[in-house]
């Protein structure tokens, strides 16, 4: 993501919906502009894996 530090409030919308900031994954990112995000996704139920 690259809102750049003018748009908090899209760095507010992806924090309220339970991303995370990472270390960057590509070096040479300046990280006041890029922005590595991730979300814990919910595991598959057994019970419903095959529906």
């Amino acid at each position: 993501m690259g809102p750049g530090v003018d748009n908090r409030a899209a760095l507010a919308f992806y924090y309220c919906e339970g991303y995370h900031p990472i270390p960057p994954y590509r070096p040479g990112r300046d990280p006041s502009i890029n922005r590595a995000l991730r979300k814990q996704l919910c595991p598959v139920r057994q019970d419903r894996a095959g529906y």
